[in-house]
C-alpha cells in the first residue's frame, strides 16, 4: 500500500500515455473472458507466518487461516505479501539504510538478521505456499515488501535500496529474494500452475536508481527458483516487479547519476509482467472505465523514460479503497468524493468502531458502488484498449479488508470491517469468471 501520494492529474496522465501511432508498436490487448477478483495474505512479522489464532471457533496458523478465508470467495489466485524492514541511519535520513531487520510477532524490537533467521523465513514460506496449493490455488503471487523499521509512514518507494549491497551483514537479495526463491522452488511441480514472483513492491527509487542490479536479479531469481529443473518447470514461473500507479520512479532522479534510462528500459523489457499498486482516484459516481486509470497513469510516467506498458501483461497487485484521507491513517473520509480521491488511505489499526469509515451510510454506499463498478469492469474482461490486465488482488487488511479475511480486521467481539454485500458480490463474480 502506498504510504504517501500526491495524486497525479488523471487527465494529464491519460494525455501523456497517448503515443504517436508510429511509436505504439503493439496491437490492442485482446482481453476475452471475465477476470477473477482475488485476495491477499498480508504478513508483517516473522511470527505472523506461524502464529495461531482463533476465529469462528477454529484455531489455525495465519497462513492457513487467511488462505482458507480467501478460498471461500472462489478465486483460484492468491497473493502473499511478506514484509521485512530497514533500519534508517538516523531519524533525519529515513530513506538511508543502516541495516536490514525483522520483527517477531506483534512488532516491537526489530532484530538484525542472522543466517538462522533467514532459514526460518524460507521454511515458513515453503510451508505457506504448500498450504495454498493444498487448498486449490493455481496462481500464487509472491510480493516482498520492505518498510522503515521505526517510522511506518516513510514510504518504501523512496528508500535508497541497493538490492545487492550487504548492510548489517546481509543484502535485500539475502533476506527476501533468496529465501523466497527457495520456497518457490520447493513447491514447483506440486499442483500450482504458476508462481508470479514480484522481486519488489513500490521500490521506485531502487528500481530506477539501481536498474542494472535489478536486471541481474531478474535472471538470478529465475535461476534460483527453477534450480536445475529449469526446462521442466519454466512454465510455472514468471518474474516481475510491482510499481506504484504514480510517482513510479520515486526519488531516483535525485540520486547521484539519476535514472539510468537504458538500463531501466532493459529491466522492464526483461520482465514477464508488471504489477501495479492500483489506487488511482475514482469519482463520486464510479464507472467501470475508471479502473483502467491506474495503468494509464503509470504508463504515462514510464513513457517519459522510454518505457511502454502497451501489450504487456499487467496485474493489479494491490487494489481497494480504505475510506481515509490521510497518509497517517487518522482521518476518515466525510464524503464519497474524499474517499474516492485517496483510496490508498484508510485506517491501519485493528478494528475500532470509532475508526470505521464504513459506519457512515454514505461512505459505505460509495464503497459498495466502487466495488460493484470494479467487478463490472472485470466481468467485461478488464478492457482498456492497449492494456492486458490479467487479474486483481485486493489489499486485505483492516479498513481495506471488506471481505473480512485477515484477523486484524476484527475486534475481539467479532465486529469487523467486513461488508456482507461486497463479500457476496465478489463470490458471485468469481463463480462466473472464466480467468
Amino acid at each position: 500500500m502506498a504510504r504517501q501520494s500526491a495524486v497525479a492529474s488523471i487527465d494529464s496522465a491519460v494525455q501523456a500515455s497517448k503515443q504517436p501511432e508510429a511509436q505504439k508498436g503493439a496491437e490492442p490487448a485482446n482481453n476475452t473472458g471475465s477476470v477473477q477478483f482475488s485476495s491477499s495474505v498480508i504478513l508483517f512479522d516473522a511470527g505472523d507466518v506461524t502464529a495461531t489464532v482463533r476465529q469462528n471457533g477454529r484455531v489455525a496458523n495465519w497462513c492457513a487461516l487467511i488462505a482458507n478465508n480467501i478460498k471461500q470467495f472462489g478465486s483460484d489466485k492468491i497473493n502473499f505479501v511478506l514484509t521485512q524492514y530497514w533500519m534508517p541511519t538516523s531519524n533525519s535520513t529515513p530513506f538511508d539504510i543502516d541495516y536490514f531487520c525483522y520483527k517477531e510477532r506483534g512488532g516491537g524490537l526489530c532484530r538484525k538478521f542472522t543466517k538462522e533467521a533467514i532459514k526460518r523465513f524460507e521454511e515458513r514460506m515453503t510451508e505457506c505456499f504448500a498450504i495454498a496449493i493444498s487448498q486449490g490455488f493455481k496462481t500464487i503471487m509472491v510480493t516482498p515488501h520492505i518498510d522503515n523499521a521505526v517510522d511506518a509512514y516513510q514510504w518504501r518507494n523512496y528508500a535508497k535500496l541497493n538490492p545487492g549491497l550487504a548492510q548489517g551483514g546481509f543484502s535485500y537479495w539475502d533476506i527476501q529474494l533468496a529465501p523466497l526463491a527457495a520456497a518457490i522452488h520447493a513447491n514447483l511441480g506440486k499442483g500450482a500452475q504458476r508462481f508470479l514472483f514480484n522481486l519488489g513492491g513500490e521500490l521506485g527509487t531502487s528500481f530506477f536508481g539501481w536498474s542494472g542490479k535489478w536486471l541481474q536479479y531478474v535472471g538470478d531469481a529465475r535461476q534460483a527458483a527453477l534450480g536445475k529443473d529449469k526446462a521442466k518447470h519454466a512454465a510455472e514461473l514468471q518474474v516481475g516487479l510491482k510499481i506504484n500507479f504514480e510517482r513510479v520512479p520515486g526519488y531516483a532522479s535525485q540520486l547521484p547519476g539519476g535514472v539510468k534510462r537504458e538500463l531501466a528500459q532493459q529491466l522492464f523489457g526483461a520482465l514477464d509482467y508488471v504489477a501495479i499498486s492500483a489506487y488511482a482516484p475514482v469519482p463520486a459516481k464510479p464507472d467501470p472505465s475508471h479502473f483502467q486509470d491506474s495503468v494509464t497513469i503509470a504508463d504515462g510516467e514510464l513513457q517519459q523514460l522510454g518505457i511502454s506498458l502497451a501489450g504487456r501483461d499487467i496485474w493489479y497487485g494491490e487494489f481497494g479503497i480504505g475510506g481515509g484521507t490521510s497518509q497517517y491513517y487518522d482521518r476518515l473520509a466525510k464524503t464519497p468524493a474524499e474517499a474516492g480521491f485517496t483510496p490508498m488511505y484508510g485506517t491501519c489499526w485493528q478494528y475500532n468502531p470509532a475508526m470505521n469509515p464504513w459506519k457512515s451510510p454514505a461512505i459505505r454506499s460509495y464503497m459498495q458502488a466502487y466495488y460493484a463498478a470494479a467487478l463490472q469492469w472485470l466481468q467485461q474482461g478488464a478492457p482498456g484498449g492497449k492494456w492486458r490486465v490479467k487479474g486483481v488482488f485486493a489489499w486485505n487488511l483492516v479498513s481495506w479488508d471488506v471481505q473480512g479475511v485477515h484477523p486484524l480486521s476484527y475486534a475481539g467481539d467479532g465486529a469487523s470491517f467486513k461488508d456482507e454485500k461486497v463479500s457476496v458480490m465478489t463470490a458471485q463474480h468469481n463463480k462466473a469468471a472464466s480467468r
